[in-house]
């Protein structure tokens, strides 16, 4: 009778070190998941559309690359590219001064026959899909031009209150 009272000890000690590991096992992947969750930047959503500069006709099969991601994706054939989960880096002279509610990205697109494109400081929103912007592709044989680089900057409101600003700042 105490062999049998110990073997069942020993079976129920076993249980209990099998459900207090895959407990902390547990414990660990959620600490896991919090950190990466809490640590990763905000996202949002872009629709890029790519456009033959001279013709204003869509351009299909241009690869759009988020460079901050190093995430990509391809044109359909009117010229549309949706890509999401984009980071949103906020521009801390705009937040801090102006509270901006978005962040900048750099949108770099390739497409046979063309030069490539690098826009850079693109403009994405936290949790939104933005309907923009689009990419004026120039064909390939521009004399001396090996890639089109833009910025996009902020709308003329957020300029000037930040000149403003600026301008009245002590010397």
């Amino acid at each position: 009778m105490l062999s049998i009272f110990y073997s069942m000890k020993a079976k129920h000690s076993i249980k209990n070190t099998i459900t207090a590991i895959i407990i902390a096992l547990l414990l660990m992947a959620a600490a896991i998941f919090c950190l990466t969750a809490f640590n990763r930047p905000a996202s949002g959503s872009i629709r890029v559309r790519a456009i033959n500069a001279y013709t204003l006709e869509p351009v299909a099969n241009a690869k759009i690359v988020i460079a901050e991601r190093k995430k990509a994706a391809y044109t359909d054939v009117n010229g549309f590219a949706y890509i999401y989960d984009v980071p949103v880096y906020r521009n801390e002279l705009f937040y801090q001064n102006l509270g901006c509610d978005w962040g900048e990205v750099s949108i770099f697109s390739y497409a046979d026959g063309y030069l490539p494109l690098a826009l850079l400081h693109a403009r994405v929103y936290e949790n939104k899909l933005r309907l923009g912007p689009s990419l004026y592709m120039f064909p390939e044989g521009e004399t001396g031009v090996r890639i089109t680089t833009l910025i996009e900057s902020p709308d003329e409101d957020e300029m000037q209150k930040l000149a403003d600003m600026l301008f009245d700042c002590e010397s």
